[in-house]
């Protein structure tokens, strides 16, 4: 959040782009109270866990939209945004898509603005780099198992059985 903060001040307007539970907006307006946040996402569980999080809060915004329509822009609230920052969220878009929407993001920036992924990002001349990411990330996912962590068939069988999440998880 240091770079946002050295690029566009405390006061961003951000668009949170496939933001899932919303935990990167969390993150954002914990350290820049005076921030607003646009939340897209188009899975319904993890909207309807943004909602919980940040229901009546007026910084944030929920918007329901999927990256690959290219018309999800006609959708939000403002034209431009001072930064769009993602998560984990962009990495199972093939090429062509994601340069799709690397020039819808690079409309939604506003001069001066900055757009920021945080996402591992296969490149296909690279496959030892690949390779090394690739075993590295599993021996992360092997340990966290082995302390009690969910894996995500888990996570989506326990959301599947709460009250509040059973009916969006259904829609997915």
């Amino acid at each position: 959040m240091g770079e946002v903060e050295a690029l566009v001040g405390s006061a961003p307007r951000i668009l949170d782009l496939a933001c899932g539970t919303g935990s990167i907006t969390a993150r954002l307006l914990a350290r820049f109270p005076d921030a607003t946040s646009t939340c897209v996402a188009l899975d319904p569980a993890l909207l309807a866990i943004a909602e919980g999080t940040f229901a009546g809060d007026e910084r944030v915004g929920l918007v329901t939209a999927d990256p690959k329509d290219p018309h999800w822009p006609s959708k939000l609230p403002y034209d431009a945004y001072d930064a769009v920052l993602t998560a984990t969220a962009l990495h199972w878009l093939h090429r062509e898509p994601l340069a799709d929407l690397y020039g819808q993001v690079a409309g939604l920036v506003r001069a001066g603005g900055v757009f920021m992924n945080a996402d591992h990002m296969i490149d296909e001349t690279t496959p030892r780099i690949n390779a090394a990411e690739r075993a590295q990330r599993h021996a992360r996912m092997d340990q966290a198992k082995r302390e009690g962590v969910l894996d995500w068939a888990e996570w989506w069988q326990l959301a599947a059985e709460d009250p509040v999440l059973a009916e969006p998880t259904a829609r997915r």
